[in-house]
């Protein structure tokens, strides 16, 4: 069978002020086995403020935050 899309994650809040997420992307759409889609620390201590790290897709326009299953 194809999979389109099949994502497996997990994230979550530490300590009130700091996060996380794991997403793997499991479909085989690019030839390959699976790869990582997000992976990263957040921290939001800071007033008005999101500090992240890893790997992660960033939300710069209207169109990368929002998804082709709303369209």
């Amino acid at each position: 069978f194809n999979v389109r899309r099949a994502f497996l994650g997990i994230a979550g809040t530490v300590y009130g002020d700091w996060g996380y997420e794991f997403t793997a992307n499991f479909a085989d759409n690019r030839g390959g086995g699976s790869n990582i889609q997000a992976a990263n620390l957040t921290y939001t201590g800071v007033p008005d403020f999101t500090f992240i790290a890893g790997v992660t897709q960033p939300k710069l326009t209207l169109e990368d935050s929002t998804s082709s299953n709303d369209i």
